[in-house]
């Protein structure tokens, strides 16, 4: 059964070993995108990192392209932050002094204006001078022209062939096909893509097939890197990342004879490391990690099917919240029995849980409340690890996204 269904089974140490020691290394957009992001250790690390492999190094033409077209963008959005935190920073405060505090202004002990409310504002007008500055120093931070010289240089002469026009009409006619019958990758982008440009459509198909035609021109394995965390790439089960999809071994080894690693970046520095003689701190991996988090929740908080993409969850909160409703006089209860549980992770996804509660034959209002979703545990499929159970964490506020 093992060798029938291979792709539902962890690869053996000894072919994941040969795809490290002498397959190409390939990378996706939003690996270059995201050097960014970064701080300036992280960055050096994951650029270091990638140039041990460049003998072996092949880029594919559309992950170029994509990267070239969204690098400035992407450098705008950092300049554009410190002005967008400093602007949330302050509403918080100004929701807090209208709204909960403002319950305990009358009060036998405190004096809300000068014990709380002044505090407050000495604070925030120190974060937002801090932002000023930071800001005024972002071209230091970023050293955006540097990065772009050093990924210019690192993938030189290593650019895979592009497609031609007509190679391309056949890719994005199977691609229709395969969107509809949620074939990976790429039918996860369908729903907020599908008015686009073809050429917008279907990147992701096309970087796939970039990849397998890498693998049987050059007879060679593929190790593939990205940042994206999707459920048409990964496998993901009770919101945990089990690997990357089987279907996406299947079809590789099918179309060139060969094997495929697909890694995350954590994951690709974490056993980099164990193969070479760099040094990486776990600073460094936790920021790759908060980083990779913050964008999973961005997109499932921007994803029309949001509701869809959670619903397994929503259902599971369903079955717990009614075995506890029951101890509540009304729905304000319940909401408030909501607020504090402490199920999710304030640094990873949101929800909204939309249920109907009956009691006693009268039927409550419809709850929307939006939490903070969990956090995602990367297991890497190729060295056999699972799931753990999702741990208690920390109590977070509502945040709401661009």
């Amino acid at each position: 059964m093992k060798k029938v269904f291979f792709e539902y089974y962890p690869i053996d140490k000894e072919t994941v070993d040969s795809v490290w020691d002498k397959g190409v290394f390939c990378y996706d957009a939003n690996v270059l995108l995201n050097l960014f992001r970064y701080s300036e250790q992280t960055r050096d690390k994951v650029i270091e990192s990638m140039e041990y492999f460049r003998e072996r190094t092949v880029l594919p033409y559309q992950a170029c392209y994509e990267y070239l077209r969204n690098r400035r963008e992407v450098e705008t959005d950092m300049l554009n932050s410190y002005d967008a935190i400093g602007k949330f920073v302050e509403g918080q405060v100004n929701a807090l002094k209208s709204g909960e505090i403002a319950r305990y202004r009358k009060h036998c002990a405190l004096d809300m204006e000068k014990d709380i409310i002044k505090p407050l504002e000495a604070a925030v007008k120190k974060i937002i001078e801090k932002l000023e500055d930071k800001k005024s120093k972002h071209s230091e931070y970023l050293n955006g022209e540097a990065t772009h010289n050093r990924i210019t240089e690192l993938f030189d002469g290593c650019i895979s062939e592009r497609f031609t026009g007509e190679e391309l009409k056949k890719i994005y006619a199977e691609g229709k096909g395969r969107y509809e019958r949620k074939v990976p990758p790429g039918f996860a982008d369908y729903e907020h893509k599908k008015h686009e440009d073809e050429n917008r459509l279907y990147v992701d198909l096309v970087i796939w097939e970039h990849l397998m035609e890498i693998g049987k021109k050059r007879n060679a394995d593929v190790l593939f890197v990205t940042d994206d965390r999707k459920k048409d790439w990964w496998d993901i089960y009770q919101g945990q990342t089990k690997g990357p999809r089987p279907e996406l071994y299947r079809e590789f080894h099918d179309r060139t004879g060969r094997h495929i690693l697909i890694y995350s970046v954590e994951d690709f520095i974490n056993y980099s490391k164990e193969r070479t003689a760099i040094t990486v701190s776990r600073s460094v991996i936790s920021e790759i990690e908060e980083l990779r988090k913050v964008e999973e929740r961005r997109h499932v908080l921007k994803s029309p099917q949001k509701s869809d993409i959670l619903q397994e969850d929503i259902n599971n909160l369903f079955d717990f919240f009614t075995e506890q409703y029951k101890t509540y006089e009304n729905i304000d209860r319940i909401k408030e029995y909501i607020s504090n549980v402490k199920f999710y992770d304030n640094m990873a996804k949101q929800i909204e849980v939309y249920n109907k509660w009956n009691r006693q034959n009268e039927s409550y209002e419809r709850l929307n409340k939006e939490r903070p979703y969990w956090e995602w545990k990367v297991h890497d499929r190729h060295d056999a690890k699972r799931g753990e159970d999702l741990n208690e964490v920390e109590e977070g506020e509502n945040v709401d996204e661009e």
